[in-house]
């Protein structure tokens, strides 16, 4: 029965991230108009940021954390600036070719960079043990942080 309940959790992580990648899409499309299929592809880049800043630095994580969304920002920043504002005003097809080949350059830079084979980062002590869920199944610390971010994020605000 543990492993039912273990495999639900881990559902609902997945499906928690999934949640808060779309929120991420749906406010970019209803605030700016934009279709954006570069969301990703910015989050692949956070993601080598923060290994980077952990492995080759030996940064402290949450430092790390801050770090890597003030770096997003500003890259943010930088391809709204240098690319997406010339699409505003164009159709939503030139919007979907454009995010989605900047989506291909970034992965394919990343792995001429980094290679194909996944990066590791070290666990900080408090996420490497288990948090128990009603003593049927269990999940990491940061499991059970995204698992309610999508209500927090998307329904409390309305």
């Amino acid at each position: 029965m543990n492993v039912i309940f273990t495999q639900l959790l881990a559902g609902l992580q997945v499906g928690a991230i999934y949640a808060l990648i779309a929120l991420g899409l749906t406010l970019i499309f209803g605030t700016l108009g934009v279709v954006n299929f570069a969301h990703g592809a910015l989050y692949i880049i956070g993601s080598y940021i923060a290994v980077l800043l952990l492995t080759g630095l030996g940064l402290n994580f949450w430092l790390v954390l801050i770090l890597t969304a003030l770096l997003l920002f500003g890259i943010g920043i930088v391809l709204e600036r240098g690319l997406m504002r010339f699409f505003y005003n164009r159709p939503h097809t030139d919007q979907i070719l454009v995010t989605f080949g900047l989506a291909i350059v970034v992965q394919e830079a990343l792995r001429w960079n980094f290679g194909a084979n996944p990066l590791q980062y070290p666990i900080p002590a408090w996420a490497s043990r288990p948090t128990f869920f009603y003593g049927a199944g269990a999940t990491p610390p940061e499991g059970a942080f995204a698992i309610p971010m999508p209500f927090l994020t998307g329904f409390v605000p309305y």
